[in-house]
């Protein structure tokens, strides 16, 4: 092979080995600048193989042109530093080879991508399973609020309306909560403040001393207070409960329930039997002269005493049940007439005429026996003519009643414990006066009495 060939050969592979140390270094070049943000990476050591490149680049270059050019000393220098710094690299570049050891191969991060996606996988399923488990946790405190919510709702509607109060306080005795209070305390505002600030002074003592008993204790009670409250005296009555947290008495809860209407029912009920006594006892003094009235003025047999003797007790006894449904307010007159009739037996022929009036207790009694004595001495009669009468009503602001039966005279005008009755106990008892007229042909009895003891 000739020299120009030779030339030739080795020029062409000075070219092709300067063009592949500029196309590495190009690409070690891109591949610095787009690492240059990125932590990591092989940055270092492509800095060094990039720089040993360009060294390698400048020894071939400084080789050709030494070649071309031997006497130029320049170009020797050129190369001298070339290949001193491609030394300095290639000796440079040993430290960063446990780095590249250190890298992972591709294997090395198939395996780890694929443990990475068994991990995520078990993370996904535990994300399901607590998903699920939280989803069960929300359903159950859901139905349990829900239950909750409902027994709270019940206890509502269970004290709506009624007089149970429900308070709690906590270890200062302050009040710290608080449902359906008294209706004489719904103005007052409760929370935060002491008994002794919203109550009267005793009542607020005593409540005070059953809660701080409860409080050292740890034992419930009962109490009865009374609240006075717009000049009345209103009657509680309840329990204390201690409210216990961790084993310790935190505070305590108190339910009292106005039993104000049951102290008023069991005062009316005694002042009832008092008044039951007393007129219990009047009306056997009623009796007794009834009785000793009748035997006195009785001069027949024992037949003819007790006969009329048990129709005026009859009558009394008519007139005292009507009482005892009206609660002893009074007695309506026509009620009492009717009865009185009824009584009597075949009375029908009888025309009542006069507009209703209540009778006191005492008027009403008075009228009952002289109802009977009347209705009993028409009763006696053979028959009682359609011309009997009894009327009633106002005449100049007295009150009148008229009784008036035509026929012979009957019983009245033989009894004289009746026509006593008539004549003198029943003006007495209403201030008023008393005309009875007993005559062959026929029986009147006028009343001119003063309504206001009617």
């Amino acid at each position: 092979m000739s020299p120009e060939t030779l030339a030739g050969l080795r020029l062409v592979v000075e070219v092709l080995t300067l063009t592949a140390c500029v196309s590495v270094t190009a690409a070690l070049l891109w591949y610095l600048v787009a690492m240059r943000r990125r932590l990591g990476g092989l940055v270092g050591v492509t800095t060094f193989m990039a720089m040993f490149v360009v060294a390698l680049a400048l020894t071939r270059i400084g080789h050709w042109a030494l070649v071309s050019a031997p006497q130029t000393t320049a170009v020797f220098y050129l190369e001298v530093f070339a290949a001193a710094l491609m030394t300095t690299m290639a000796l440079a570049v040993w430290p960063l080879v446990p780095r590249l050891v250190a890298q992972p191969t591709r294997c090395e991060l198939l395996e780890v991508n694929r443990r990475l996606a068994e991990e995520q996988g078990a993370r996904q399923a535990l994300l399901e399973e607590l998903r699920g488990l939280n989803e069960d946790l929300e359903r159950r405190v859901a139905e349990r609020t829900r239950e909750l919510e409902t027994a709270r709702r019940r206890f509502e509607i269970a004290l709506e309306g009624s007089s149970i109060s429900v308070t709690q306080h906590d270890r200062d005795l302050r009040y710290s909560w608080v449902y359906n209070p008294p209706a004489a305390l719904a103005d007052v505002e409760l929370l935060g403040h002491d008994a002794s600030e919203v109550l009267p002074g005793a009542t607020a003592e005593a409540m005070n001393a059953d809660r701080r008993r409860v409080l050292e204790t740890g034992v419930a009670t009962r109490f009865e207070v009374a609240l006075p409250v717009a000049g009345k005296e209103l009657w509680y009555e309840g329990r204390i409960e201690p409210l216990i947290e961790d084993g310790e008495v935190v505070g305590v809860v108190t339910v009292g329930i106005d039993i104000t209407r049951h102290r008023d029912h069991e005062r009316a009920i005694r002042d009832m039997l008092r008044e039951l006594t007393h007129r219990s006892k009047n009306l056997l003094a009623v009796v007794q002269g009834i009785a000793r009235q009748s035997a006195a003025l009785h001069h027949g047999s024992a037949e003819t005493f007790l006969a009329p003797f048990e129709g005026r007790l009859q009558a009394l006894s008519r007139v005292h049940e009507i009482l005892v449904e009206e609660s002893w307010k009074g007695v309506p007159l026509r009620r009492l007439v009717e009865g009185e009739l009824a009584a009597a037996g075949d009375m029908q022929a009888v025309r009542i005429d006069g507009e209703d009036r209540v009778l006191t207790p005492e008027a009403a009694q008075s009228f009952a026996l002289a109802l009977h004595e009347l209705v009993d001495d028409a009763a006696s009669a053979s028959a009682v003519p359609e011309g009997t009468t009894l009327a009633w009503g106002d005449d100049g602001g007295r009150f009148v009643f008229e009784w008036s039966r035509s026929g012979p005279p009957s019983r009245l005008s033989r009894d004289a414990y009746g026509r006593m009755l008539l004549e003198r106990h029943l003006p007495r008892s209403v201030a008023g006066r008393v005309d009875l007229a007993v005559t062959p042909t026929r029986t009147t009895c006028r009343l001119d009495a003063d309504p206001a003891f009617l």
